[in-house]
């Protein structure tokens, strides 16, 4: 479809699979369509064809890895049917040499082993994931990878060790221009630290946050 980029209310009974058909800067209203269609309507597959110049050229590249892990994730009955899921992920973008989808692939799954309570393996997989991001300067990707960690500290109760790594990942995400996630890294932060400190960060994150709708 063209403009407008909205969906029209009846889609989910008139199809179940959209096709995207994309070209550089175009991408950017498909991607709030196919973020927006993950999160409210799960059973709407999507097809994405996006054409560029060169790999460098792809906007949303780290976004879209993020979905994609995640939806590997969503997809899967259990957690440990998610795992082949998302080694495979892992090894396609290893095989194009994308290593930012492969490190955000290695941390769903190093998340995923906490969630088995498996910590030798999650922590093995966080690490590669980090490794990974670093050895080839992806510094919004390491500052993604190591927030995701501080989300799983949080949910096994580990609120110190939860703010320790979300102050780790802000200048990677600050290096990065990563202004979405740093408004949420800010808002995570406004939960685990003193009162004193939580309104300056909160007010920040939304600060953040309407800079990264404009």
């Amino acid at each position: 479809f063209t403009g407008p980029y909205v969906l029209p209310p009846d889609i989910e009974t008139r199809t179940d699979h959209l096709v995207h058909v994309s070209a550089g800067s175009g991408i950017v209203p498909n991607y709030s369509i196919i973020k927006h269609c993950l999160e409210h309507m799960p059973g709407m597959r999507h097809t994405l064809v996006y054409s560029n110049k060169t790999w460098a050229d792809v906007i949303f590249r780290r976004q879209f890895a993020e979905l994609a892990a995640a939806r590997a994730l969503l997809d899967s009955p259990t957690p440990r049917e998610a795992d082949p899921r998302l080694r495979a992920l892992r090894a396609s973008a290893d095989a194009d040499g994308d290593h930012r989808t492969a490190s955000l692939a290695e941390a769903a799954l190093g998340r995923l082993y906490s969630l088995l309570d498996d910590r030798a393996s999650a922590d093995s997989w966080f690490n590669a994931a980090e490794a990974r991001a670093r050895a080839h300067t992806l510094v919004g990707t390491q500052g993604t990878v190591v927030y995701q960690r501080g989300l799983d500290a949080y949910g096994r109760g580990l609120r110190t060790d939860a703010a320790a790594l979300w102050r780790r990942a802000v200048p990677y995400l600050e290096r990065a221009g990563a202004v979405g996630e740093l408004a949420s890294v800010h808002s995570a932060l406004g939960y685990v630290v003193p009162p004193a400190e939580a309104r300056p960060l909160l007010e920040r994150a939304v600060a953040l946050a309407r800079e990264a709708r404009v």
